[in-house]
């Protein structure tokens, strides 16, 4: 590792990152509980909706359908 810059962030990239993640951490907004099984809560469905709604995934050696 010695002298292999590529393993290690620079300051200015990694306080950037801090900028943005440390409102989350500092102030995580609550958890919406769902059922095992399901896409999610009612909420999910509302942030997918603009973009289509949720597809369901293709199972193993299934094609995924568009």
């Amino acid at each position: 590792m010695e002298g292999d810059a590529r393993r290690f962030g620079r300051a200015d990239a990694l306080e950037e990152q801090w900028r943005i993640v440390d409102p989350i951490v500092s102030n995580p907004p609550p958890v919406n509980p769902y059922y095992k099984g399901t896409w999610g809560t009612s909420d999910a469905d509302r942030l997918a909706a603009d973009v289509g709604g949720w597809r369901e995934t293709a199972g193993p050696g299934e094609h995924p359908t568009s």
